[in-house]
């Protein structure tokens, strides 16, 4: 009620997965309270693609490089 808004900055791929099984299980969160911006480094550039989550959790208008980002970053912690 208190219309707030938030700003999380993350790259833990965990806490993205609780935002969208909360969606999912329509606790507090509704698709529309949420867009995940994924940036993505290209050459000397940057860009930014909207991500938005689905009534599934589903996520939508993720590039191809944004599952593969996450790959890697747990193959980096786990020394592989």
């Amino acid at each position: 009620n208190q219309n707030k808004k938030f700003i999380v900055e993350t790259h833990s791929d965990y806490l993205v997965a609780r935002v969208r099984m909360d969606i999912r299980d329509a606790n507090s969160i509704k698709p529309d309270d949420v867009v995940l911006l994924y940036f993505e480094r290209q050459g000397s550039e940057v860009a930014i693609h909207p991500v938005t989550i689905d009534s599934a959790g589903n996520l939508a208008g993720e590039p191809d490089t944004y599952r593969e980002f996450f790959l890697t970053e747990e193959r980096r912690l786990l020394g592989l």
